[in-house]
């Protein structure tokens, strides 16, 4: 879910990818007429070495994200901001997400007239902020959450600058801002919005971020499953019409089995299967060997009918 960046250098996965191929080029023509197996076998070794090199490349491309963001944030500390285009959406990119996530067809006009209307917005909103900001010292630190909004990758930026802001601050003082990234092909594109935040509101909306990346990947794993009912760091979920309980880091601490599953009360929870109920505690071990017939909770403890329906 968070973003890793990935600490190799893809230019020389290139150059060792590049030589292997003179190489193999080399041997090919050296042995094509001569029936060498052993020669055949080491070009074929090579060969495949070069589709796995080729492979890796493309795999460790990821973003190096401390770095993207500094190139970015960098441009705040300039008298005017002009966004750099490789931060910026190309027309092709944003007719291919907007005919990709539009219910009806798009004409061509519609989406110019959409595009040109997100880079003047972009463009205005970014000088409201060089407003408010005043004049950029420093980039003090950044914080990230990423997040999927239908098939969409965003990832939302808070920058920490150090700044002085005419007829407020007497002094250098830091400001916290925050930024909406799309991302594209492994790089980050700014589609706004971009404006001042506190601590307390960016971290709030962070945790939100991860709340509902943590729900969509248990509702991709479990289908039906309640996060209303929550309690005991446990969540409720429904499979083959019967309940079991997850733990918040994923893991399945009661085996979907119960008709019903109650929330916990008095550190135990109420569960019931085939017209038979039982407890199960924290650590969710079954209290009794044997189901009862009826089990009710009053107040802060629960009463067990007996076979002589005494409780």
């Amino acid at each position: 879910m968070m973003w890793v960046t990935i600490k190799i250098n893809t230019k020389y996965l290139k150059i060792v990818e590049y030589i292997l191929y003179l190489f193999s080029l080399i041997l090919t023509k050296i042995f094509i007429d001569k029936k060498n197996s052993i020669m055949k076998s080491l070009i074929n070794i090579i060969l495949i070495a070069i589709l796995i090199l080729s492979i890796s490349t493309k795999c460790f491309a990821q973003i190096d994200l401390k770095k993207t963001v500094f190139d970015f944030a960098e441009q705040y500390t300039k008298d005017s901001i002009v966004i750099n285009s490789r931060f910026l959406l190309t027309y092709n990119e944003f007719k291919n997400i907007s005919i990709s996530e539009s219910k009806k067809p798009l004409d061509e006009k519609t989406i110019q007239t959409n595009y040109k209307r997100l880079n003047d917005g972009i463009k205005y909103n970014n000088s409201e902020l060089k407003r408010n900001l005043g004049k950029i010292y420093s980039i003090v630190s950044f914080d990230s959450v990423s997040y999927k909004q239908k098939k969409l990758s965003f990832i939302d930026v808070s920058i920490v600058f150090r700044n002085k802001r005419p007829y407020f601050d007497l002094n250098d003082t830091t400001i916290r801002t925050k930024f909406v990234f799309m991302l594209i092909n492994n790089k980050l594109k700014f589609v706004g919005p971009a404006h001042v935040i506190s601590d307390l509101h960016f971290n709030l909306s962070k945790l939100d971020r991860i709340k509902t990346e943590m729900e969509n990947e248990f509702h991709v794993k479990y289908k039906n499953i309640y996060f209303n009912n929550t309690s005991n760091n446990c969540i409720p979920f429904k499979t083959n019409n019967k309940w079991g309980l997850v733990s918040f880091d994923n893991k399945i601490v009661l085996n979907a089995v119960y008709d019903s599953i109650y929330p916990f009360k008095a550190n135990y929870a109420l569960v019931k299967l085939k017209g038979m109920y039982n407890l199960i505690d924290e650590k969710f071990k079954l209290v009794f060997n044997e189901p009862k017939k009826h089990i009710i909770f009053t107040e802060n403890e629960y009463l067990v009918l007996n076979n002589k329906n005494e409780y």
